[in-house]
């Protein structure tokens, strides 16, 4: 099978009008999509999972709820 010249200069043609203002639409509409993905993932209120056992609580308040003083820091 062999290109025509007739191919290849079709081949390296500017896109028509109509298949840039296709490929606009389509951008449009896949920003869009995701401006709407945001927005809804940033609407979302925290959602918390099942509250722990309070010894656990208890374990992890004592080991890490509190500062470190300087001397521990260096």
């Amino acid at each position: 099978m062999h290109a025509t010249d007739d191919d290849v200069a079709q081949l390296l043609a500017e896109p028509s009008v109509q298949d840039k203002a296709t490929d606009k639409s389509s951008d449009k509409a896949s920003e869009d999509e995701v401006l709407k993905e945001l927005v809804a993932a940033l609407q979302d209120k925290d959602k918390k999972g099942p509250k722990v056992q309070e010894q656990l609580a208890d374990i992890a308040m004592k080991r890490w709820g509190n500062k470190l003083t300087s001397e521990k820091n260096n």
